[in-house]
């Protein structure tokens, strides 16, 4: 594949004046994972009344023959390539030379060409970076308006894995840190506006950061309609514990293997029948053996093309990750399917959501156990759960009324549209 793909698609503009340039680190598309399935939406709802032009790094090339797709919502679609070995060269290199791993990763003078490209003959009022990754581009584009979709805080994650005392080069991960959170910080500083996806992690920004940055809140959403409760008599099959989430994220995998060695044989003294599955995108060879070495009562289905039938055939979903920022779409995305949902704090801290009530939070694996096993030989409770879960989300997390956030990080290219107080984290608002 080429370096730098475009494609452009002969479509009329929509009748409206902002014109935008959005910076993705990723192919948004399909909406199957966290990070892509904000990014579409975030298109789509952009594109219904602007002009959009996309500018994505491609690391798949599979992953090419979305540009139709995205081309049905973007005026212009170009994908510029990245190869993931040079990717970590360029990462190391950029250490070394006193910046982030990340900051170096998604660098490259491909990307840069590609900006200046589309700022010589068009003028944009937004460019809108889809990560702090993608924030070191949007000082290239003379727009009237700068956004920063930070999404969560990445450089605490970095620092939680250095928190890890098996984690190997913890100094490695502590330096990341403190180096993305110097790149987050710049940026916010020369943004119009930063985006998060919830409010703690918009607060916990504010707090380290201590900038009078114009900080909102875009709030994630599921899609209730296509995640629908499943059909299937649950209670004629074997107890089925499902987690979902992409296997190649050391968040996910760990806490696939946590439940596994030291939560799972605490169910199946009590429930001797209940089984575990883990489905999601790409996981390692060394995930599948230590999952096999445990027994025969854990599956590793890796990528499905669809995960509903897999929601309908669950009596409980897990996500008892260790390290998790932002919202967990695999949590609201077993509530809206109806499935009861047991976390980890961690999980469930981007979420309004009441323990008992709509989830039920678990921290050792005394506790995951309990729990599980509560909703297992409980099955009135796990329903009563459910519902009000689903009718939760339905209420909360529904797209079509949380990406109207959008509007107010764009009321300065259009009049028409008024801050939405609400959605504002800084000096004298109500976080």
């Amino acid at each position: 594949m080429p370096r730098s793909v475009p494609y452009y698609r002969e479509r009329d503009a929509p009748d409206a004046t902002v014109r935008i340039l959005y910076l993705s680190h990723r192919v948004p598309y399909p909406p199957n994972k966290g990070e892509k399935i904000r990014m579409y939406h975030h298109l789509r709802y952009l594109a219904e009344s602007h002009d959009v032009h996309l500018l994505s790094f491609i690391d798949r090339s599979e992953d090419a023959q979305w540009m139709d797709a995205l081309g049905r919502h973007c005026r212009q679609v170009e994908f510029v390539r990245l190869d993931p070995r040079l990717g970590v060269v360029r990462g190391v290199l950029a250490m070394a030379r006193g910046r982030s791993l990340s900051e170096g990763y998604f660098g490259g003078r491909h990307m840069l060409r590609a900006v200046r490209r589309a700022v010589a003959g068009v003028t944009f009022d937004v460019a809108w970076a889809s990560s702090s990754a993608m924030g070191q581009y949007l000082e290239m584009v003379p727009a009237r308006r700068r956004i920063v979709d930070f999404v969560d805080l990445d450089s605490e994650k970095w620092l939680e894995y250095a928190a890890d005392p098996r984690t190997p080069f913890r100094w490695a991960y502590t330096l990341e840190s403190q180096r993305l959170r110097r790149l987050e910080t710049r940026i916010a500083t020369n943004a119009s506006c930063v985006a998060f996806i919830s409010t703690e992690e918009a607060t916990l920004f504010q707090r380290l950061a201590s900038l009078p940055a114009n900080i909102r809140v875009i709030p994630n959403g599921v899609d209730t309609v296509f995640f629908q409760p499943g059909e299937n008599p649950k209670s004629t099959t074997a107890p089925q514990i499902l987690f979902t989430g992409t296997l190649d994220y050391r968040p996910n995998s760990e806490a696939v293997l946590f439940f596994a060695r030291e939560v799972l044989p605490l169910v199946r003294r009590e429930v001797p029948a209940a089984h575990f599955t883990a489905v999601g995108h790409r996981p390692s060879r060394r995930l599948r053996r230590q999952v096999r070495a445990l027994g025969a009562a854990i599956t590793v289905a890796g990528s499905v093309p669809d995960i509903r039938p897999y929601f309908a055939g669950a009596h409980v979903c897990v996500a008892p990750l260790r390290i998790g920022h932002g919202v967990q779409n695999k949590i609201l995305e077993a509530m809206a399917a109806g499935v009861p949902v047991v976390a980890s704090p961690s999980a469930a801290a981007g979420l309004a959501v009441q323990d008992g009530v709509h989830v039920l939070l678990a921290e050792t694996s005394a506790q995951f156990a309990s729990a599980v096993v509560t909703l297992l030989r409980q099955p009135d409770r796990a329903l009563d759960m459910a519902v009000k879960a689903r009718q939760h989300v339905q209420r909360a997390y529904r797209w079509d009324v949380n990406l109207h956030s959008i509007d107010a990080c764009l009321n300065e290219c259009e009049s028409s549209i008024a801050p939405l107080a609400q959605d504002v984290i800084g000096p004298g608002a109500q976080a």
